[in-house]
């Protein structure tokens, strides 16, 4: 059998996944909402020269009723960001949102290629590689946001492969293959140590030691990047501190073989790399924030913070078929492996793993270390497998696997290209209110405006400073999401079940407090809600809806300020319930497992005085989640009122 094939149909495979890869990731247009409000920093930053100190966006954050309880968080929210958001905003401006999407592609690509390089250079045989890759590539997916946060997801598995270089290599044995030391990590797979790209070892090639305390002090130079684009650099400390810990109880305990100036480099190395993460604006003040209880409650309703779980099962959420295969397989290869899996490895994932369980946003991070540990653990199960494989059957094994893998790339490859052209531009009509706003822009509607938070970034970009936000996706201010809650969800009275007679409803008190005269709805949230508001307010004769489209509806309020507005733009009240109940149905459909659509569309059908159709939308919902009580409410009050209706026709 001649293996240079073989040789060639992987690496042919490999390239075109990762093609593929790469159009999958800036196929989506530019939709994220919070980039908005990123990139308006950006420019801040760049035309004053200073970082903000307080939201130059809200004009409700410069009220003195709305002092901010948590002060150090919106400190830090205001500047943990600011180099992500200054090189988002230059790119944005210097080539438009195809360069953002390039960016996209170009940083989730490679934070696929560094695991995959990580699983060469531990000869993880390429078949295990490829699947692995890929299940990490399907959880990527949900995170093609235009955020500085994919700088965090590039970095986290650059962190830990330095690190792991360094243990791999210390500088004390510069000549020494990995499998001649006296305490390998890992064995090869074929009779003496060698191992081609395409034998039973895997990948081609073998360590070159000695160059792991220069990779090593790469980290401080890391951490004081990473710290000024994001936050989450407190990810990459955690990976800095679990090594330092766990590889310290191994020199203790006499379980690894370093010398003293292996230790010395590494510890060195990695407090450097400590103290330049503090080298930001707000130091570590990122520790307190994200490990405190304190801000839990912020937390509660956004989607990336719920249990990736949770949301699945409460039909939140779709299958993650990229995430829940490593989580599953993590606990079945400790359990196989059991105490020849490397402690450290074993300690940092199931930190990890607690992290991604308790909260989706942390899934991806969870993946690519899983990805690399798990394709190291599981290739070593299946060496014992493969020695007892003859070489030629194993040779033919190889052939087949690689023209399966090639055949599986093309069909891959084919399946996202879908022979479209890209279109690298903003997602206006999806997720962007583009149209909308260039009404408010054009026809220059006056005084303040309550808008949808998601599109408070996209207001701040195109209207600031003409026009300042209520609010925006930072949730910078406690008590303005408190009241942007009771005022989209219509609430009557917090202190009352019934609002007692003669007084206003506090959704209409907080209206004319903030002197709003302009609102900007998103007709659906993420999960298919309607703002119960944009339900009520066509049936108020102090606002009139004058703008409609699939993802937007614009009201503004029927005072004499607004007559030349009114007469040109007034539309009927059915426009703006047809609209809820068109983007619902879209959803509905699209989303098959999601009840949340179907109990907006009964709501509006309800509304509109079309019972059957709402009771139908709500059974309908009930399929999906059956023991929904506020269903099963809706639909007994619904099924009265038909009852009665059919009553007083006969009477």
């Amino acid at each position: 059998m001649n293996i240079k094939k073989p040789n060639f149909f992987i690496a042919l495979a490999f390239l075109i996944l990762f093609a593929g890869f790469f159009h999958a990731f800036i196929s989506a247009r530019l939709f994220d909402s919070d980039f908005w409000w990123h990139i308006s920093t950006g420019r801040y930053i760049v035309e004053t020269g200073t970082i903000p100190d307080k939201d130059p966006f809200s004009y409700t954050s410069d009220l003195q009723e709305n002092k901010n309880l948590l002060p150090e968080r919106e400190n830090f929210i205001l500047k943990q960001y600011w180099l992500g958001q200054v090189i988002f905003y230059l790119i944005y401006e210097y080539a438009g949102p195809a360069g953002v999407i390039i960016l996209r592609g170009a940083l989730l690509t490679m934070m696929l290629l560094l695991v995959l390089w990580q699983l060469k250079r531990w000869d993880v045989i390429f078949y295990i590689s490829f699947i692995l890759v890929f299940l990490l590539y399907l959880d990527a997916l949900r995170y093609t946001g235009e955020r500085p946060v994919l700088f965090v997801i590039l970095f986290t598995p650059l962190t830990f492969i330095l690190l792991e270089e360094f243990k791999n290599n210390p500088p004390e044995s510069p000549h020494t293959p990995l499998w001649k030391r006296d305490n390998p990590p890992f064995p090869p797979l074929v009779k003496g140590g060698e191992g081609g790209l395409f034998t039973k070892g895997g990948f081609k090639g073998e360590y070159k030691g000695g160059k792991g305390g220069l990779s090593l002090f790469l980290l401080p130079l890391l951490m004081l990047l990473w710290s000024n684009l994001h936050g989450g650099f407190i990810i990459g400390n955690i990976i800095i501190a679990v090594y330092m810990l766990c590889e310290g109880l191994k020199i203790v305990f006499k379980k690894a073989s370093y010398s003293r100036r292996d230790i010395i480099t590494f510890y060195t190395a990695t407090n450097l790399a400590l103290i330049a993460s503090y080298i930001n604006p707000t130091g570590w003040e990122a520790f307190s924030i994200a490990l405190s209880p304190k801000y839990v409650f912020l937390e509660t309703g956004i989607q990336e913070y719920q249990s990736p779980f949770l949301l699945y099962l409460n039909k939140l959420s779709p299958f993650n078929y990229g995430y829940f295969p490593l989580a599953l397989l993590f606990p079945i290869v400790v359990l196989l492996r059991n105490k020849r899996m490397d402690f450290t490895h074993i300690v940092l994932l199931t930190g990890f793993f607690i992290m991604a369980a308790k909260s989706g946003r942390y899934t991806i991070y969870y993946a690519s270390l899983a990805a690399m540990v798990l394709g190291k653990e599981t290739n070593m199960l299946f060496q014992s497998l493969f020695k007892r494989i003859p070489d030629t059957t194993y040779k033919k094994m190889v052939s087949a696997f690689s023209v399966l893998a090639l055949l599986s790339s093309i069909l891959f490859f084919i399946g996202v290209f879908k022979f479209q052209w890209l279109m690298l531009d903003v997602a206006r009509g999806y997720y962007i209110p583009v149209q909308a706003v260039d009404f408010i822009e054009k026809n220059r509607l006056q005084g303040n405006i309550l808008n949808s938070h998601p599109y408070g970034g996209y207001v701040a970009w195109r209207l600031y400073p003409w026009k300042k936000t209520f609010l925006d996706t930072r949730w910078l201010n406690y008590t303005l999401q408190s009241e942007y809650a009771w005022m989209m969800n219509a609430v009557d009275s917090i202190e009352h079940t019934k609002l007692p007679e003669g007084k206003m409803p506090l959704w209409k008190r907080l209206l004319e407090h903030y002197k709003i005269n302009c609102i900007l709805f998103d007709t659906l949230d993420v999960y298919g809600n309607v703002p119960r508001l944009l339900l009520k307010l066509p049936e108020d004769d102090e606002w009139v809806p004058v703008y409609t489209e699939p993802i937007a509806v614009i009201f503004v309020k029927n005072v004499p300020e607004n007559r030349t507005i009114i007469e040109k733009f007034r539309l009927p009240k059915d426009d703006v319930y047809n609209t809820v109940i068109f983007i619902a149905s879209e959803m509905a459909v699209s989303d098959r497992q999601n009840p949340r659509s179907l109990v907006t569309l009964g709501k509006t059908f309800h509304e509109m005085g079309r019972l059957q159709d709402a009771l139908t939308a709500y059974q309908y919902s009930l399929k999906r989640l059956p023991d929904e009580p506020f269903v099963k409410e809706e639909i007994a009050k619904i099924e009265a009122e038909l009852k009665e209706e059919k009553k007083n026709e006969r009477n």
